[in-house]
């Protein structure tokens, strides 16, 4: 049976849900912490797929089908991110106070979880009836590959340096935000 684009971004959208899950079930922090790591960059494969696969097949084909709030809590939620990744309690800043930099990323997981349930509900229709058969798979192989470039659920842990602070992650997580932004 051939795999088509809604039945890939499902399955990409239930690993995220079920990471999510149990980064929010996860009471030891330090290990919350490392699959937030993994959480964002799966997330971030995940908005990528939406913004270099899913856009510009919905575009082509007159955004048939698509409501018009569809991809709202897709943009607030990148946004969020961003907000996310630059605010003085963030877990890996110097000085951020442990308990606030917690409860503002497990705060932003739960609002990610509940965007990926909104958009599966919002766009799969649409993706259902987008183009035939062929052109379904292949999208369905865009996204795969997309997620792929950055999904890693369970990423060996990095050596920290003095502070918490690992510049390499702050870094990557700002390369995964900045690349799922759309190119205009």
């Amino acid at each position: 049976m051939t795999r088509d684009l809604s039945t890939a971004l499902g399955d990409n959208r239930a690993a995220l849900l079920a990471l999510g899950e149990r980064l929010l079930s996860e009471p030891v922090l330090p290990q919350q912490r490392r699959l937030f790591l993994a959480y964002s960059r799966a997330l971030g494969g995940h908005w990528r797929a939406i913004d270099e696969v899913v856009i510009p097949a919905l575009k082509a084909h007159g955004w048939q089908g698509v409501r018009a709030d569809a991809l709202r809590g897709h943009v607030l939620l990148k946004q969020r991110m961003a907000e996310l990744l630059s605010a003085t309690s963030a877990p890996w800043v110097d000085g951020a106070d442990p308990a606030a930099s917690d409860a503002v990323m497990l705060a932003f997981v739960a609002e990610a979880q509940a965007v990926q349930r909104r958009e599966g509900a919002l766009l799969d229709p649409a993706l259902a009836m987008l183009g035939d058969a062929a052109e379904n798979a292949s999208l369905a192989a865009e996204v795969d590959a997309q997620m792929g470039l950055l999904f890693d659920v369970d990423p060996p842990p990095r050596p920290q340096q003095p502070g918490g602070v690992v510049p390499r992650d702050l870094v990557e997580e700002a390369r995964v935000v900045l690349g799922s932004w759309p190119k205009d």
